[in-house]
């Protein structure tokens, strides 16, 4: 669980710096979800807290949902148990139901999601001047972001589990 910990404060980083125009096109929100999932890999029990934190970044609710059911469902240790236990038109089924579920069913999901997110990022009144850093300071300051948003992660979640 502390490996979906660590990555769910590695996207919560890192989508936050990513442009904001996200499309707002729920099959191809999932669909990319879906390719975002699939190489990550990760089992059912580390995947929850990495698409929350990607929810709470400001990723839509259908990429989060598509990477949280391709993840542990389409990895290639998954995709190879599946066709060497499995007859052919078995597995076929699987991965036609899969992608059915990821393709179609999430985005009528999160369509029927009543309260938007609201984004927890505040809007700067002042220009910002940017400044070129080194990537020594770009690397320290991804670092100590992530560094702060996975201690954040786990003080909340310990204090909610009430370890």
């Amino acid at each position: 669980m502390a490996f979906g910990l660590v990555l769910a404060g590695a996207f919560l980083t890192l989508i936050g710096y990513l442009p904001k125009n996200r499309p707002d096109q729920p099959f191809k929100n999932s669909f990319m979800g879906m390719f975002i999932g699939t190489p990550l890999g990760v089992c059912v029990n580390c995947v929850a807290p990495i698409a929350k934190g990607m929810y709470e970044a400001g990723s839509k609710m259908e990429t989060a949902l598509a990477v949280m059911f391709s993840s542990p469902i389409l990895n290639i240790v998954v995709l190879t148990m599946l066709f060497s236990i499995f007859p052919f038109y078995m597995a076929l089924l699987k991965l036609g139901a899969t992608f059915l579920l990821i393709l179609l069913l999430v985005p009528l999901i999160s369509k029927r999601h009543l309260t938007p997110r609201q984004s927890e990022v505040r809007a700067v009144a002042a220009p910002v001047a940017t400044v070129p850093e080194s990537w020594q300071e770009s690397w320290r300051g991804a670092s100590r972001e992530m560094l702060d948003k996975n201690i954040f992660n786990g003080v909340i979640l310990s204090s909610r589990l009430n370890l």
